[in-house]
Parts: C-alpha cells; sequence; structure tokens
C-alpha cells in the first residue's frame, strides 16, 4: 500500500521510512497489522488509514529527528526497496514511549531477538 499511496500523491519513496511495528514482521519477530512511517519530504503527506499511517505523532519518542532516521544509513535499512528503521532506533522509540502492554512485550521481545542485554 505504500508504493501505491506514495506514487498516487507523487511521494519520492527516498523520503519515506517505515517505523512501528512493521520492522519486527520484516525479522519475523511478531506480526504487524500496519505499517506506520516517518516522512521528511516538502509535500504534505499526513495518510492515516487502517493499514498506513504517518508516524508524526509519535516523534517526541524517537531517538532522532526524523530527517536523520531517513537520511543516515546507520538509522534504517532498505526491504523490497523501502526504507525502515532499524530495531535499535524502534527499540529506543518503544522503550522511550513506554505504552503497557504493546511496547514493553515488543522490546522483550527485541532483546530475546538479539539475546543481549539493552
Amino acid at each position: 500500500e505504500l508504493y501505491k499511496t506514495s506514487k498516487d500523491n507523487d511521494i519520492d519513496l527516498d523520503t519515506v521510512c517505515g517505523s512501528g511495528s512493521t520492522p519486527l514482521d520484516i525479522y519475523g519477530i511478531r506480526h504487524s497489522k500496519d505499517l506506520d512511517f516517518l516522512y521528511c519530504g516538502q509535500k504534505t503527506f499526513d495518510i492515516k488509514t487502517e493499514t498506513l499511517a504517518n508516524h508524526d505523532s509519535e516523534l517526541a519518542y524517537y531517538p532522532y529527528s526524523k530527517q536523520e532516521i531517513i537520511i543516515n544509513p546507520k538509522y534504517h535499512f532498505y526491504y523490497h526497496g523501502v526504507k525502515f528503521i532499524t530495531l535499535d532506533i524502534l527499540y529506543k522509540m518503544k522503550q522511550k514511549r513506554h505504552e503497557n502492554p504493546k511496547d514493553v512485550n515488543d522490546c522483550d521481545l527485541m532483546k530475546k531477538f538479539f539475546d543481549i542485554k539493552i
């Protein structure tokens, strides 16, 4: 849906980065029902549907600015041609936001996935 929506809105995918629980799904950690994203382009891209949503409302919880996350390759990876935040950035965001039980459970799952003490 992100491909189609970005194309329909003439949005360059290089200015978009998937976030939320989708990176967990990509790594096989847990299933994700929707795709949240960060966007740093010039046009307005405030999409919110059942399965796709701009995550600007959560920016205060991210450890870096959305521009830094989207531009700096240390903070994202590519999957099927789309950028997604790295798990360490996702972990820090969910740890800071601390929505219980979702974020707490996701942080536990990520720690088990990496089998390290974060």
